[in-house]
């Protein structure tokens, strides 16, 4: 799930795709282990939007993320970019 993250932000970036803050930061459960270089993507992607946390408070970094999960990210991602297309 950590590295969906990564992937996501930085080819968000990289695109020059800004998303802008919807929701309000949540400290997750499990933050103690998230992967040094992934802990900024996965906040971006936390305040944009494309990415919820698991029942009981956590984010389950190092889980394999289901095709149902990549789905709703990647549908969430497409939205967003299409709402700022004019």
């Amino acid at each position: 799930r950590e590295q969906m993250c990564a992937l996501i932000v930085r080819w968000l970036d990289y695109m020059g795709y800004e998303l802008p803050a919807v929701k309000d930061a949540k400290a997750f459960t499990d933050a103690d282990q998230f992967s040094s270089w992934a802990r900024e993507s996965i906040f971006q992607a936390q305040i944009s939007g494309l990415i919820n946390g698991v029942p009981g408070g956590a984010f389950a970094p190092r889980n394999n993320a289901t095709r149902a999960e990549n789905s709703a990210v990647f549908q969430r991602m497409i939205l967003a970019i299409l709402s700022k297309v004019k």
